[in-house]
């Protein structure tokens, strides 16, 4: 949850233009990390039982769905609120696209540059992560599976699929960046960082240090990461390596530099807070409300509340 609450305020507080955290996009990078960390450690735990990977698919959908649900159904009312009939209907294909953990795709083919001041006008953009997350999952079973058969080689057999998107991904980048940045081959290392990890038999000796390094390496990276440039890429090495590192390092919660009561309780709703953050950039945007200071802590505030509301109720 520390590391989730270092990851939605990197995201919202670049989406909501405050100076100082430029490098704020990476907070995703971080998120896919965890996921792929937390994927691994609970479908260890599972895999062998009778229809685990059924069960694997229940409980993601039954994580994700209700409040994804919820966001679109609110940012509908925006929509409707905001745009021309042309623009509904462009809308309502976002929330189809979203709700059918498609939208990375969709963004890919009918959408501009992401680091565009245009594409704060798409509704649900920020749906395409929790796009690239589910057709993971949707694979990751098969790897698992696999690497168990391997033994002791699962790390290796990690490693190698980690390799080889990354190869992929700094193949295709400067050429194909869209696509680059919205589809899953060149996004599934930085969830395979956290896998591997995982699956690590070798301990950290010095973790008190690894996860101070690993923290202000995140902090330093979005104030001074000014440039997004061809994203993921080399740069993107930063961010994953300094994640996949503060959780080889396995600080116990109770001892962690991110087990304050704030960090605890921000991170827990962080997936919710995430969803309705960029509805409310996108109204901004759509409503011609400028990114004052004052606007911004508004909006940031509103969208805190949204999230703790979901989380609360709807997650």
């Amino acid at each position: 949850n520390g590391l989730r609450f270092i990851a939605v305020s990197m995201v919202v507080l670049f989406h909501f233009k405050f100076s100082g955290f430029l490098g704020g996009y990476a907070g995703v990078d971080v998120f896919f990390v965890i996921s792929g960390f937390l994927m691994q450690e609970i479908c260890s735990r599972e895999i062998g039982k009778k229809g685990w990977v059924l069960t694997f698919y229940k409980k993601r959908f039954r994580r994700i769905y209700p409040a994804l649900l919820f966001s679109v159904i609110f940012t509908s009312f925006l929509i409707l609120y905001s745009e021309t009939p042309s623009g509904v209907n462009e809308g309502f294909k976002q929330t189809i696209s979203a709700l059918t953990f498609t939208s990375n795709f969709y963004y890919q083919l009918v959408t501009g540059d992401y680091f565009a001041t245009t594409a704060e006008f798409n509704w649900l953009l920020h749906t395409w992560s929790l796009s690239v997350e589910w057709q993971y999952y949707l694979i990751f079973p098969l790897a698992l599976w696999i690497a168990t058969k391997l033994g002791k080689y699962n790390s290796l057999f990690y490693a190698i699929i980690l390799v080889t998107s990354v190869l992929i991904c700094l193949y295709l980048g400067p050429q194909h960046a869209k696509a680059n940045f919205y589809l899953l081959p060149t996004r599934a290392w930085e969830l395979m960082a956290g896998a591997f990890v995982s699956t690590l038999t070798v301990r950290n000796k010095l973790p008190r240090l690894t996860e101070l390094l690993s923290i202000l390496t995140l902090i330093a990276f979005t104030v001074f990461s000014k440039d997004s440039g061809t994203w993921p890429g080399l740069m993107t090495f930063i961010p994953v390596t300094a994640t996949a590192l503060l959780l080889h390092a396995n600080i116990g919660n109770e001892k962690t530099l991110l087990r304050h009561f704030i960090f605890q309780k921000v991170g827990s709703a962080s997936y919710s807070i995430y969803l309705f953050h960029w509805p409310v950039v996108a109204f901004m945007a759509n409503n011609t409300i400028e990114f004052t200071t004052v606007n911004s802590i508004l909006a940031l505030l509103l969208s805190v509340i949204l999230g703790f509301i979901s989380y609360n109720y709807f997650e």
